[in-house]
Formats: structure tokens, sequence, C-alpha cells
């Protein structure tokens, strides 16, 4: 599959885990028994998905764009500083939108163990993580390093989307989608910087 190809593959990833996932699926009620079976046995595991799902909220992914942007700012790259924070922003509010026009309710969680007050379609978690940490990433990190930063960009979001189905607050479709959704604003966003990379030469 060639780059270009690549927003195109994930806009079809997102409306498949939109279009069979959720309740009536075949394996999202498996894997979320599976995830029940799993917080009953491993409280351990259990302490740990309830802390680093906090990697993924709005007070941590908002702020980390906020903060990458004020620092490309003071480097004085004032376009991308732009592109950061308002792709961050924007897909946020894209997701929340999202939710309410594809309507899936959330699997049977408890509601004393995590509180969650909005629809389950596509993870706003798993979307957020992978924009915010990644991006910043691309556009923070230099040299010899970055590479090494996108992958842990990505091993974060990675752990982010399966503390959501580990907390039952997900089904697995709602994480894959936020992914691809999430993977699709990153790809824009690069995009545009390549734009105004090209304008600024």
């Amino acid at each position: 599959m060639t780059l270009a190809a690549a927003p195109s593959a994930l806009l079809v990833l997102f409306l498949v885990c939109a279009a069979i996932g959720g309740p009536t699926s075949g394996i999202d009620p498996a894997v979320a028994a599976q995830a029940a079976a799993t917080r009953a046995s491993s409280p351990g595991l259990l302490h740990a998905a309830l802390i680093l799902t906090d990697l993924g909220s709005a007070p941590f992914t908002l702020g980390l764009g906020a903060a990458g942007a004020l620092l490309l700012a003071i480097r004085h790259h004032h376009g991308r500083a732009a592109i950061l924070l308002v792709t961050v922003i924007a897909e946020r509010l894209a997701v929340d939108g999202l939710k309410l026009f594809f309507g899936r309710a959330r699997p049977a969680f408890d509601s004393q163990l995590v509180q969650v007050h909005n629809l389950s379609f596509p993870s706003g978690h798993s979307a957020n993580s992978l924009t915010a940490y990644v991006l910043v990433a691309c556009f923070l990190v230099t040299g010899r390093y970055r590479t090494a930063a996108i992958v842990a960009a990505l091993a974060i979001t990675f752990v982010v989307g399966l503390t959501r189905i580990l907390l039952g607050v997900h089904w697995l479709s709602d994480v894959v989608g936020g992914w691809a959704a999430g993977l699709l604003a990153v790809m824009l966003a690069l995009a545009a910087d390549r734009r105004l990379v090209t304008q600024e030469q």
C-alpha cells in the first residue's frame, strides 16, 4: 500500500469498525467478556489500567498539545504550532461529534470503577492520545531520536487503548476505530505541515 492510499485505508477501517462492531458483533462481546474475567482475576493489572488510562484523557492530551504548541512558538515555528494545536482540538471535537452520530452504547461497565458520560464509538481516549502524542513526537523531536519518540508515542497510545478495553468502557472496535481516526488526523496534520514548509521555501 502506498502512502497516498493510507488515508483511504484508514477511512475504510474506521467505517468497518462502525458497521460491524458493538454489542451485536461476533468478536466485541467475546473480548469484553475476557476483559471482565481479567479484571476479576488481576487486581494489580486493573489498578495499573486505572492509572494509565488517564494518559488519554482530556487534561493530558489537550495539555500536551498546548505545551507542544507553546514550545514550537518559542522556537519561532508558528505555523507548525498552529497546526499542532488546531489538529488536537479539532480531532477531539470531531470524535465527540462522531459519538453522537453513531450512537453506539458502551459495554456494561462498572460505574463505581470508572466514570464515563458519553457514547462509545469511536474511543476518544484512543483517538486523542494517538493524535497528541504522535504529533508532538513528529513536530518537536528531531534528528536520530525522532523515530524512537514516534515509537514511544505509538506504544503509549496502544497501552491507552488496551486500558479502555480492560476497564470495560469500550468495545475492541471502538478502540481500533479511535486509532484509525487519530492516525488519519495525524496524516492530515503532517500533510498540512509539508505544504507549509513548501510555501516557506
